[in-house]
């Protein structure tokens, strides 16, 4: 919550953190992910009976498209999209010969 922009006039623009600390916050740690690595993601408008959850691959970060922290994921469709819920596999997952 400190790491994003809000509307607030209080704020003057800044993100929180800034406005408290005078420094930039750094995120970085939680936007890695390696060159067409596996992960899960969740796509908006998907409902039941589809599942919640996707296994795609990352291209790398979205930029000019979708949220600041979207990644471009190759889906299990064959589509490229700037998807902002994404998270890595789980070593279950990764040793899962269903996954």
């Amino acid at each position: 919550m400190n790491a994003v922009a809000r509307a607030n006039v209080h704020l003057q623009g800044q993100i929180p953190e800034m406005k408290m600390t005078g420094q930039a916050c750094d995120i970085s740690h939680i936007c890695e992910f390696e060159w067409y690595e596996w992960v899960k993601y969740r796509k908006e408008g998907h409902s039941f009976p589809l599942p919640s959850e996707r296994l795609g691959r990352v291209l790398g970060p979205a930029d000019h498209a979708g949220h600041a922290m979207s990644q471009w994921i190759l889906t299990d469709g064959g589509k490229v999209l700037p998807i902002q819920t994404v998270r890595i596999l789980t070593l279950a997952e990764m040793d899962s010969l269903i996954e």
